[in-house]
């Protein structure tokens, strides 16, 4: 459903969507209901899903919104979540853009107090919040942050040359204390920051490092501390629960990750010679972490122990070092380190969930 509209939109909210017909209909009302009286594209991709998420979004563009939003419906062949995201954002007509999860919704307040934030800073910033956890139902399940803010994140300025050091500090940081463990929390940018050299690379399921390069790059980036977002966990994401062999499938997004990382830095800041060999570091670390899972786990443990020598340069690197000879040294134990907070969270909400399903019947 399309309406003709004299003004342009100001805020283009891309929904990528993958056999979520249960919950993209609450994610696209709640970017509808925005207590904002600006002009707002809802742009909902549909990445060819194989449930009744195309039947649920053909009755929503059949609806009749408000004279100050757009509804959009586009239909892709499955490319995952990035590709999809990528595809919403490259024909976005806002100047600002943002992605809500299709199992995720937004607070009434969230457009209006990012849009007030983005024009307080100039009009060219990333703009990053916290999330709430909520069960499949949407009821919160937790008031702690889900996201971590770093000291000094609040309003840098673009370009590494100029300020090279607190820029390089705080991405060689984000391996100890993740600023966007979530793609939900970054909340708004402008739209070109993720054309051309700068699209989000394919085969990223979680492009949050991503959004913190090109952002650092391009953009101001800041922090805006609000809850107004609701990010669910349910059963949909059963994977997290596997055994640590399994969870350990995220190396390879890790490495595709490194390695498109690598590349637009060598591309877009190649002065940035110090910056580079940190994220080289930390991809022969990741490396090595395959390995241990190939069954090379004394390759695995020497080499992560001579790269200490790289941490007493560049501190972040100390995380993933230690993680490594964890993994070498005691398989379990590691596994039960890393994985076992978020999986008995995901747990317990479906646990609820499952309560809440049978009240229902």
């Amino acid at each position: 459903m399309e309406q003709s509209m004299v003004d342009a939109p100001v805020l283009s909210v891309v929904i990528p969507t993958w056999n979520r017909a249960t919950m993209v209909e609450e994610a696209v009302e709640s970017a509808i209901a925005q207590d904002c009286p600006e002009f707002i594209e809802i742009i909902v991709v549909d990445d060819d899903s194989t449930d009744e998420t195309q039947a649920v979004l053909a009755d929503l563009g059949r609806r009749r919104s408000p004279t100050n939003r757009l509804l959009r419906i586009l239909h892709t062949d499955h490319c995952g979540r990035t590709g999809a995201a990528q595809r919403g954002i490259d024909v976005a007509s806002a100047p600002y853009a943002a992605i809500l999860g299709s199992d995720d919704a937004w607070e009434p307040q969230r457009a209006r107090e990012l849009l007030t934030e983005q024009r307080r800073l100039g009009g060219n910033a990333l703009i990053y919040t916290n999330t709430k956890e909520a069960n499949a139902c949407g009821v919160v399940i937790s008031d702690e942050p889900a996201c971590v803010r770093l000291s000094g994140m609040a309003a840098l300025s673009p370009g590494w040359q100029t300020d090279p050091f607190p820029l390089r500090s705080l991405v060689t940081s984000v391996f100890s204390a993740n600023a966007f463990p979530y793609p939900a929390c970054v909340a708004i940018f402008p739209t070109h920051m993720l054309t051309g050299r700068f699209s989000l690379p394919q085969g990223i399921p979680s492009p949050d490092f991503w959004f913190l390069i090109a952002g650092h790059l391009q953009c101001v980036v800041a922090y805006l501390d609000t809850f107004s977002m609701r990010r669910r966990i349910h059963s949909g994401q059963q994977h997290r629960l596997a055994e640590a062999h399994l969870c350990h499938g995220e190396v390879d997004e890790q490495i595709r990750l490194s390695t498109a990382v690598i590349s637009l830095l060598e591309d877009t800041v190649p002065q940035e010679s110090a910056m580079i060999s940190v994220m080289k570091y930390r991809l022969q670390l990741v490396l090595l972490r395959r390995g241990t899972l190939q069954g090379n786990r004394l390759t695995c443990l020497t080499g992560s122990v001579s790269m200490a020598r790289h941490a007493l340069r560049f501190p972040g690197l100390w995380r993933t070092i230690a993680s490594n000879i964890l993994l070498a040294l005691w398989p379990r134990l590691h596994d039960f380190v890393r994985y076992y907070p978020r999986r008995r969270r995901l747990a317990l909400a479906i646990r609820q969930e499952h309560l809440q399903d049978g009240r229902s019947s």
